[in-house]
Formats: structure tokens, C-alpha cells, sequence
């Protein structure tokens, strides 16, 4: 059995997650006697152009956006310009914005 992902991962936490996936989606309950993983399409790190998600909550996503989001605001010589939506529901709702 094999998959293809759409999206690139180099995670080995995601790789792992995906082939349990597969694993589950397809083990009978019967003995396994050998089980392979094999990877393909690699790229180097150098060659790989990612576009953020918006809507992906993941801590990398995070970080990737607030560092982002910190370089604006420094050009714009302005702390508050470029914010998260989130964080002005999470203002919103605690009454400070």
C-alpha cells in the first residue's frame, strides 16, 4: 500500500503519523512480519519554498507568522499595524480592544 502527500513534511513525527495512517487503514489484525517505509520526491532543505497556511494552528505556523508579522510592524515603525484576526477576537472578547 502507499500514499502521496500533498504537501512536503520533514518531520519525522509527521512521516510517522502518515504511516501509522496507512498502517491502520489497511492491518487486518493478522501478524505482521515486515513493514517498510520508503520516501520519495526528496528535496534539500535550500530548495524548499513554503507558503504559510492561514489556517494551519501549528506552533511552526505560529512562529513563522509572528516573526513575519514583528518585521512589518518594525518596518511600519509601528508595534500594534499588522495583527493576528485572532488576536483581536481574543482583545474582543477580553474588552480591551
Amino acid at each position: 500500500r502507499s500514499m502521496k502527500i500533498a504537501k512536503p513534511i520533514w518531520k519525522s513525527e509527521d512521516i510517522f503519523h502518515y504511516a501509522m495512517t496507512l498502517f491502520d487503514a489497511n492491518w487486518d489484525s493478522q501478524p505482521v512480519r515486515l513493514v517498510g517505509i520508503s520516501l520519495s520526491d526528496l528535496k534539500r532543505a535550500d530548495e524548499m519554498v513554503s507558503q504559510l497556511d492561514l489556517f494551519n494552528q501549528d506552533a511552526a505556523n505560529k512562529e513563522a507568522t509572528s516573526a513575519i508579522l514583528y518585521d512589518l510592524n518594525k518596518m511600519a515603525n509601528s508595534p500594534h499595524l499588522f495583527v493576528r484576526a485572532s488576536d483581536l477576537l481574543k482583545d474582543k472578547a477580553n474588552g480591551t480592544h
